[in-house]
């Protein structure tokens, strides 16, 4: 169970470097909860517990804020897996000894708990330092301090639970990777929607710019005007039918029931199609060469 209360210290460290530290050394000197080696007591001295208490108020506020958070991140890269190392090592209850003799520190393999909490502190810490720029992205920096202060809650949680009951600070882990895995799944997701939709808006608005001036149609009197004497005459002579322009051989014989009458009518109304079909062919043609640049 000590190495279990160690791991759950060492992962707490990853997300605050000073929470397990700062609970570790009160519930040694206050608490009686633990009992801390000779190496470590001093984590339970006055001195260290004030320090510390004014290091965690500083990395709170730092980590609330967009952009300083980042910055923290960097300088915490070597601060927290060190926490994680330490309390590993002062909580698994080997006989880890002081740090000031390193040739004794390495040849009693006293190293080798330290080493562990480390490593299991830098995985957590690069998971947040890979999460944090993720969410601030997909909320535009909003998300910094709602987030901040779930790591803050988790880590005292998580450090209080690894040294009350251990097996339910390893639940408790399992639990936050899986909402971590779904919760950077979804930031990405709409990270991904919004750059889609901001492609999306940059291309109209490159499109609304090249059309910003529409191109202006002159009207043409002879096309608008409603005084109809100012259109050309209709012709209503009358146009010879389909077998009269056909060729000698597939003429049909004439059909005596058909009427001139008949004949005049289409030839007036193919004549009218006509010139609708030309004058809007010079439509056309007039706004293609106006809206050339």
């Amino acid at each position: 169970m000590e190495l279990v209360t160690g791991a759950g210290l060492a992962f707490s460290a990853g997300l605050n470097a000073y929470v397990p530290m700062l609970i570790l050394g009160l519930s040694a000197r206050f608490f009686g909860v633990v009992h801390l080696p000779a190496a470590w007591a001093w984590l339970s001295d006055p001195w260290v517990l004030g320090i510390l208490a004014i290091l965690l108020v500083l990395e709170i506020v730092a980590d609330k804020i967009p952009v300083v958070d980042s910055v923290n991140n960097v300088v915490q890269t070597v601060v927290r897996p060190a926490a994680g190392g330490i309390v590993f090592g002062s909580s698994s209850g080997s006989t880890t000894t002081l740090v000031s003799d390193p040739a004794k520190f390495f040849t009693t393999g006293g190293w080798i708990p330290v080493a562990v909490g480390v490593l299991i502190a830098l995985a957590s810490h690069t998971t947040k330092s890979v999460a944090r720029p993720v969410l601030n992205a997909a909320s535009f920096g909003t998300a910094a301090p709602i987030v901040s202060t779930v790591e803050d809650v988790s880590s005292i949680g998580l450090s209080v639970f690894a040294i009350v009951v251990p097996v339910l600070a390893l639940i408790l882990i399992a639990v936050g990777i899986i909402v971590f895995v779904i919760v950077i799944r979804r930031a990405r997701r709409k990270a991904k929607e919004r750059a889609a939709a901001r492609a999306r808006k940059q291309r109209l608005k490159r499109f609304s710019r090249r059309g910003a001036e529409p191109a202006v149609i002159e009207p043409t009197p002879a096309l608008v005007s409603s005084d109809l004497s100012t259109l050309p005459p209709v012709s209503t002579a009358p146009i010879p039918s389909f077998a009269a322009r056909a060729p000698e051989g597939l003429r049909e014989a004439p059909n005596p029931a058909s009427s001139s009458g008949t004949d005049n009518d289409m030839g007036v109304l193919v004549s009218v199609q006509g010139r609708l079909l030309g004058a809007a062919s010079v439509i056309r043609a007039r706004v293609k060469r106006i809206r050339e640049p």
